[in-house]
């Protein structure tokens, strides 16, 4: 007797199919671990390459959500060995940020799930214990929730990490990581996370910032709308803090009634010692018609194209 399967039937048989040839593969890999990494370490960057590229590609949430679920194993397989800090991972699609000492390393990713679920994982190794390396459990939390919370790996505010500095409060070392997390489809956030060690543990969130009205703060964040670009970042040259002001805006979504966006102004934080990172006001007392790029796309000066040539006047 023959069976016509409907399409969503089909659907469903193909994809849950692909999820378990990719779990079968996956688990072989696991389970050859260990002679993987006596035969060559770096064949795991095949194995991290593809799961990160299901996370990032495949057509179905459901076999982004299992990709997902599997990469923290699969990093803490990979760096379970003699040398796996100085693995980089290039082919793959890992966010990897170190800090400015080479003490530790993290590498972040992230996932768009059914809906508007957008979900992180995370990986923080040490490179005095690399082959421990700490899973963090993405929490995704709303910015006024967190204002002065310390989390842990397992309660960790998810994101991709760009950039991390470092600085020294009483004696300690504390790490600013800058990070980008889209929250929804219509808003998109940056964080200055703070990452400290404490009795060997790592801990996020630390009292080193002051504001404008002389609150303490644990990290800061900024949420602004999906359609725009914002900055928050270590300036060098400034040898500050800098971020975007924002002011509402009426939104074009009649789901968001209004949303944040640059106003072409910014405000920072400057290091003073023993107050931490103090709030400044209008670095550059001037507001801009145009937010400035931090890596100039176009040549400024009048008469040259997008190469630098000199433009011909066209004849009339």
């Amino acid at each position: 007797m023959a069976y016509n399967l409907r399409y969503d039937d089909r659907m469903d048989l193909k994809n849950n199919i692909t999820i378990a040839l990719e779990n079968l593969t996956i688990g072989l890999l696991l389970l050859t671990a260990p002679m993987l990494q006596a035969q060559d370490l770096y064949q795991w960057e095949d194995t991290i390459r593809y799961t990160s590229e299901q996370i990032m590609m495949s057509e179905e949430w459901t076999a982004r959500a299992a990709s997902l679920d599997r990469m923290p194993t699969l990093l803490s397989q990979a760096l379970d060995a003699e040398g796996s800090f100085d693995i980089t991972f290039d082919s793959s699609r890992i966010a990897i940020t170190y800090a400015p000492d080479s003490s530790f390393r993290l590498l972040t990713g992230q996932a768009v799930l059914d809906g508007e679920a957008i979900k992180y994982y995370g990986v923080l190794q040490q490179k005095a214990d690399e082959r421990n390396p700490i899973i963090l459990h993405d929490q995704s939390y709303a910015p006024s929730e967190i204002t002065g919370e310390v989390l842990t790996p397992e309660n960790w505010n998810g994101a991709l990490y760009y950039n991390v500095i470092k600085t020294r409060v009483d004696g300690n070392d504390f790490y600013i990581a800058f990070g980008f997390a889209a929250k929804t489809f219509f808003e998109n956030s940056k964080v200055a996370e703070i990452i400290y060690f404490e009795d060997g543990k790592v801990k996020f969130g630390a009292p080193i910032f002051t504001t404008d009205d002389g609150k303490a703060m644990h990290r800061l964040s900024l949420i602004y709308a999906a359609d725009v670009g914002a900055r928050l970042n270590y300036d060098s040259t400034l040898a500050m803090i800098v971020f975007d002001n924002l002011i509402p805006m009426k939104s074009p979504y009649k789901e968001r009634k209004v949303m944040m966006v640059p106003d072409g102004s910014y405000s920072g934080y400057a290091w003073e010692e023993n107050k931490g990172w103090v709030f400044v006001d209008k670095i550059f007392h001037q507001t801009l018609d145009e937010a400035p790029r931090e890596v100039p796309v176009l040549d400024m000066q009048k008469g040259k194209d997008i190469n630098g040539r000199a433009i011909k006047e066209k004849k009339q």
